[in-house]
């Protein structure tokens, strides 16, 4: 994962436990995150830490709908609510019926516990592959029975499948191993998806710029950074060449370590996690030693800059496109 796309997975993201089908609102009057006011109702309990200090989003981020707002039960559950009731709304034209299941704010709890990327974290579990938390710190959900499943359910096997595209999009992908399947697409990304006249067309440039911003860390640009990270990870004993570079390795060595899809046990899972977390450690020492975060950071907004010069016009018919939508 790049360092800007990892920003989306924030250390501050809601977590939310669901069944396979996603519920929605059909209500066509919620607002939508953007006019949701974070200081509103404010909640009780926990105050929640800090979380590490994450950048502005930068100029192609922006165009893209990314925010380093702070999260509250009121966004959280206000954020929930407009998506599916997007996802509502697209279902009904579809044809299904489709039963609600969103968030009060008294729903969604701070639980106590590390952040994903804070040293607390990273010397417990490392990035969180070998054995990641059973939970992390931060807002979560869990979301518990969903009455689509009923719905789902009694369907026939064609219906069931056309209900399953339609909320989730066609396959795109089948692993042999065991039978999952990658979907792209359907009712459940309605919030992602631009509206209006040249819709796969700005489906496209969305992807685009996301497939940029996934693989910006491969730009010659960031050598002279990551040469030195790498120099001081070699004193260390390692022999990675980015940041980037290390967590692939051991998400690698992971995935090496299953047998005919099973994942690994026992002490194969204990020597994996102990050698992530050395990595793990031995990274964050080499990020804050080299300046590594803040000099990357300045070559991506260098590149974001020139990606968005070069595509603005497109950039700016998907902003007006992807305005957020109350029916």
């Amino acid at each position: 994962m790049s360092a800007a796309l990892a920003r989306m997975a924030a250390v501050w993201a809601l977590v939310v436990v669901v069944s396979a089908v996603t519920g929605c609102t059909t209500a066509d009057d919620t607002p939508s995150p953007d006019s949701t006011s974070a200081s509103s109702s404010p909640s009780t309990g926990p105050d929640p830490p800090s979380p590490p200090v994450q950048p502005p989003p930068g100029p192609l981020e922006t165009y893209l709908g990314f925010s380093d707002e702070l999260d509250s039960p009121e966004t959280i559950a206000a954020r929930v609510t407009w998506r599916e009731n997007l996802t509502a709304t697209c279902m009904a034209a579809e044809g299904f019926e489709y039963i609600p299941v969103v968030p009060t704010p008294e729903d969604i709890e701070f639980e106590e516990g590390p952040l994903p990327g804070t040293p607390e974290y990273v010397e417990q579990y490392g990035y969180g592959i070998w054995k990641p938390p059973s939970t992390s710190g931060g807002y979560h959900w869990e979301k518990g029975v969903d009455p689509n499943e009923a719905l789902v359910a009694a369907m026939s096997d064609a219906g069931r499948a056309a209900y399953e595209t339609a909320l989730l999009g066609p396959v795109v992908s089948e692993n042999p191993d065991d039978g999952s399947v990658m979907r792209e697409g359907g009712c459940s990304s309605a919030a992602d998806t631009p509206m209006g006249d040249d819709v796969a067309y700005l489906v496209t440039v969305r992807r685009e710029a996301m497939a940029f911003l996934s693989t910006i860390d491969q730009d010659t640009r960031f050598a002279d950074v990551d040469a030195s990270w790498a120099s001081c990870m070699a004193d260390a004993g390692f022999g990675d060449r980015s940041p980037r570079a290390a967590q692939e390795r051991i998400q690698q060595e992971h995935l090496a370590a299953s047998v005919d899809g099973v994942a690994p046990g026992g002490s194969v899972v204990t020597d994996g996690a102990t050698e992530e977390r050395r990595v793990a450690v031995a990274d964050l020492q080499c990020r804050d030693a080299t300046d590594w975060t803040a000099r990357h950071r300045a070559v991506e907004l260098e590149l974001q800059q020139e990606y968005v010069d070069a595509h603005l016009a497109e950039l700016e018919a998907l902003v007006d496109a992807m305005a957020p939508r109350t029916d």
